[in-house]
């Protein structure tokens, strides 16, 4: 269950009860959810140890919830490949590559094309998602301005972190790839954490509305 965002209980019933029937609607969805809600929960368990190890830890939320974001993604194209549009997934396969990259792809058991792009794509920033997305869905709804629709306003949960979705994600990106390729001292509050959890299980769900929305499009 996604913490309390909220005290406007119209708005923290809705997102609750979209989050549990898309976690047994979609695989993919619930795996993404209960990734980040692991990953959030194992920063609160080592207040005890090293406080340099604490810090590690916390930092490791960035790196492993940040995963759970693009395997979702990956996920959900390849389990629902006939969904897109043939012309879009054209275009995501239209990449040079080496022939130790080709003979790797090929080496793939029962390989579809949305399963070769979810082994070779690699997410850099909320653009190259955004992009892809875009790509795959026709007629076309932008995925950014879709969710941009759906968070929750500053003003009804009383926090600008989810209005603010887009530049929330792009610096845990950007923390993600410092904590990854170098030593850091930057030590994130357990209360960023807790916030930044929230939001990419919010963004998870509004996600699974895209794809939910577009579908149904798609079937007109």
């Amino acid at each position: 269950m996604i913490r309390q965002i909220t005290h406007n209980r119209d708005i923290q019933v809705r997102i609750e009860r979209q989050i549990a029937r898309y976690q047994q609607q979609s695989k993919p969805f619930n795996a993404f959810i209960e990734g980040v809600g692991k990953a959030q929960e194992v920063t609160t368990k080592f207040h005890d140890i090293d406080e340099g190890l604490n810090r590690i830890v916390r930092q490791n939320f960035f790196i492993n919830a940040i995963t759970c974001l693009e395997v979702y993604i990956k996920d959900t194209i390849v389990h629902r490949a006939d969904a897109w549009s043939p012309e879009g997934l054209d275009k995501l396969l239209t990449i040079n590559l080496t022939l130790k990259d080709a003979a790797k792809l090929l080496s793939i058991k029962d390989a579809t094309p949305t399963l070769l792009y979810s082994h070779y794509r690699n997410y850099s920033n909320l653009k190259s998602i955004a992009d892809d997305l875009n790509l795959l869905v026709k007629p076309k709804i932008d995925f950014i301005n879709f969710i941009n629709k759906q968070m929750p306003k500053a003003d009804e949960v009383g926090n600008n972190t989810f209005e603010e979705w887009e530049s929330a994600l792009e610096e845990m990106y950007e923390l993600r790839h410092e904590f990854v390729h170098s030593k850091s001292d930057y030590d994130p509050h357990p209360d960023e954490i807790n916030d930044l959890a929230t939001m990419l299980q919010l963004l998870g769900n509004f996600a699974e509305f895209f794809f939910e929305d577009y579908l149904s499009k798609a079937k007109d």
